[in-house]
This record gives C-alpha cells, structure tokens and sequence, in this order.
C-alpha cells in the first residue's frame, strides 16, 4: 500500500511539473508574441505618422512661401511652388526589455506640396531666392538645401574646350569662330531635331570618337547631342556658316559649361561680330546640392551621407550627482515588517545622446551657412525666417572634433555639415516585487 501511494504521489508531482513547465513556455512564446505585435505596431504607426507630418509640413512651407508670409522678398518667390520636405527624427521604440523603450530608430520620410498662387510665377535674373530648395528636417533643426544657382559662364574665347574655328563668316569675307555649346535632344517622333544619321551627335563623351553608341542602336537610341553654335546675327556682324545652327539666347536648355548637364540660358553678352562671349544661366549643379550628380560621377555623392554616430555623454561622475545607474536590491523593504520580503529593481538615466549626421555640399556659397571668414550668420542667406542652425564655422573637417563635437558645425574647405542633434534622455524605473510567499530551495551542506 505504501509502495504504490508513493508511486502515485510522484506521478502526480511529475505531472504538475510538466504542467507548469508546458505553461512557462506556453507563456513566453505568448508574452514574445504580444511585444513582437506591439514592437511592429509600434513601427508602423511612427511611420505613418512621419509621413503625413512631413506631407502637412510641406503644404504648410509651400503656403506661407508664396502667400509671402515667409521669406524675405514677399510673394515674389517661387522657391517652393513645390515644396519637398524630408524629416528625419530618431525616435524611442518598444523593445522585450523589462524597461520598456530603450532602443532608438531613424524614420526618414519625405513629403511634398505644391501651391499654385505662383505656379507659373517668371524668375528674374539673379533671383536666387526663387530658385527650388529641399528643407531638410532633423531632429527639429531645419536646413534649406538649394538645388541650383545663377552663374555667369564667361571666357567664351579662343582657347575654350569646345571652340570652334569654322564659326561664321564677317562682311569682309573673314572667317571667325565661336564656342559649340550642347543640347539634349530626346528620341521621339513629334521632335524634328532628332537625326538617326547624325554620327557626330552620338558622341556621347564628345572625344571625336562616337562607336560608344553602336549604328544598329542609333535609331532605338533614347537622346542624342546636338551641337549649337554661341553665335547672334547683328546688324553689321557676321552670319553663320551654312550647316551651323545659333543657340537661343533666352530660357533655352543647352551644356555650356562642358560638365554634360543642361544649364538654363537667361541672357549672354556678345562682341561687334556677334560672337557670344559671356552666358547667363540657371546652373543646376551649382547649387548647395547637385541633384544632377549619377552613380559614375566623379566625387563623392553629395547631400545626407551614410554615417551616422552616436555620442553618450552621462552625468553622475562627480559627487553627488546619482546620474546613470542600475540597482537591484534583495532583502526586507522595511525594518518594522520582519516577515516580508522584497526584491527592489532601480533604474535611472540622466544622459545626453549626441546623434551625429554628416551632409555633403556640393558647392560652398559664402553667407549662406557660414561667412568667409568662418563667422555665423545669423539667417540662411538672406532669408530672415530660417534661422542658421550651424553653430560654429571652421575651415577643416577635422576641427568639427574634440572641443567641437557637440555642436553644428560646418568645414568650409571640405563642404561637410556634421548635424549634432543633442536629445537628453532623463527616465527612470523602479520595480518593487514581493517575494515573501514564493517558494524556495534551501542549500545545506
């Protein structure tokens, strides 16, 4: 009898604790499950709301630029007709530790708008205010990247890369020359400039050498160049030698600096025989960021560059200061109450996480981000409602470091802007757990 109510009593205690080890299990994977859902949903949710706040930030920049309720040129401007705003914030996701959000993740999205009160609004010359700019948001410091810039593209004389001698001829029967400039002409029936047969047009690289494009492909081909000659009749002047076709002179896209990209022509400036000497144009790679620049480019990718790092700075080393700590105490909460025990989990941050990003300009343009002189202005250029988030000017990349590394500082020389978002991160925890009724193991030798 007592045989068998031994068995059965550890059958019986065999059973419970398969049984509640089944639930242990049971439990985590469910408890794992619950914080994945959470975790994702989390996620999406921030996600979702980046990019409707930077789609409302958008239509928000593209208003109050044309209505002249921002800027400093009223509503002449037409700098964002369409606005594109990118937003970048590294926020605080859920993670299966005990304290909750303690991991940070960038969401980077991009949103745009477009108002039409100045939709079809002419851009004077030299207006650089209403050439097209992206607004770059970080971490709630606000950079306005221009994309292009009025330049004047002179030496157009003998002597230039792409002078052509057999120009035109004088009324004194004298032949003179004059600067081929380029147009992309794309591939498509309603456009008669195209031309199949034309082999020096797919000289794409313009070496004299056009095999880089085979014939059998030349009709498929998506564009070609077309060369122009930088050439006005005036009266008295010369005339164009028969075959050579004058460029436009005004808001007409052709390469006139030989960097294979389009600029826009406003005006040029010409001598007696009306040889074109100096162009005025809208120069789409002369802006803070070159939004023509390719994979294959020379140089580095301008604009937001893959590094990112992290700096922690922690408080709490002097005396005094509690800082950052973690504590787990196990032992009795209070002294009047013998019989109870507790185990007390304590956690405290008091830190300031330095989140580093590095932009890369294309061009630096004095006044804009900083003086020449390595001073701060105070405004973006001359636009009174961007205030300048750089905080330091220095000629190297180098001095951007040590004394340097919490700020918002740009190297002129190198054209690097090293974004500093500094976010203070105060939280604590504190978990009190009553352990007086669970059970233990008890050692003895």
């Amino acid at each position: 009898m007592n045989l068998f109510r031994k068995k059965r009593y550890f059958k019986l205690v065999k059973e419970s604790g398969q049984t509640a080890m089944e639930l242990a299990v049971f439990g985590s994977i469910f408890i794992f499950t619950m914080g994945l859902i959470v975790r994702s949903a989390l996620g999406y949710g921030y996600q979702q709301g980046q990019a409707l706040k930077a789609m409302r930030m958008a239509m928000r920049m593209s208003y109050m630029y044309t209505s002249g309720q921002m800027g400093s040129h009223g509503d002449n401007n037409a700098s964002r007709n369409s606005a594109a705003v990118v937003l970048i914030e590294d926020r605080l996701t859920a993670s299966s530790a005990k304290y909750g959000t303690v991991d940070r993740v960038p969401y980077m999205l991009s949103g745009s708008g477009t108002h039409s009160r100045n939709l079809f609004l002419n851009i004077d010359s030299n207006e650089n205010f209403s050439l097209s700019v992206t607004d770059y948001w970080i971490n709630g410091q606000h950079f306005p990247f221009s994309s292009a810039s009025f330049t004047n593209i002179g030496g157009l004389v003998d002597g230039h890369p792409t002078w052509q001698d057999n120009c035109a001829r004088l009324a004194s029967g004298a032949i003179v020359g004059c600067v081929a400039v380029y147009e992309k002409i794309p591939n498509h029936p309603g456009i008669d400039d195209w031309d199949a047969g034309c082999d020096a047009c797919f000289d794409l690289d313009r070496d004299g050498d056009s095999s880089e494009v085979p014939v059998a492909m030349r009709s498929n081909f998506s564009w070609q160049w077309k060369i122009r000659y930088a050439f006005e009749t005036k009266a008295g002047g010369g005339t164009l030698l028969p075959g050579n076709v004058a460029m436009e002179t005004s808001q007409v896209s052709y390469d006139v600096d030989g960097d294979y990209m389009e600029e826009t022509v406003y005006s040029v400036t010409s001598d007696a025989n009306g040889v074109v000497t100096s162009i005025h144009a809208i120069d789409y790679g002369a802006g803070d960021i070159d939004g023509t620049w390719e994979e294959g480019d020379p140089g580095e990718r301008p604009g937001l560059q893959r590094d990112t790092e992290v700096f922690t700075f922690l408080r709490g080393q002097r005396p005094g200061e509690e800082g950052t700590y973690a504590l787990i105490e196990e032992g009795r909460l209070y002294a009047t109450s013998p019989g109870r025990q507790f185990i007390r989990t304590a956690k405290k941050k008091d830190q300031v996480d330095i989140i580093q990003r590095e932009v890369l300009l294309s061009n630096f343009t004095p006044g804009r981000f900083c003086n020449a002189d390595r001073t701060v202005p105070p405004f973006v250029g001359d636009d009174t409602s961007v205030p300048n988030p750089i905080e330091v000017c220095v000629n190297m990349r180098q001095e951007c470091f040590g004394g340097n590394t919490p700020l918002t500082c740009m190297a002129i020389r190198d054209r690097y802007i090293f974004i500093r978002s500094r976010i203070a991160d105060r939280r604590g925890r504190r978990w009190v757990t009553d352990t007086t009724d669970e059970p233990y193991v008890e050692f003895m030798r």
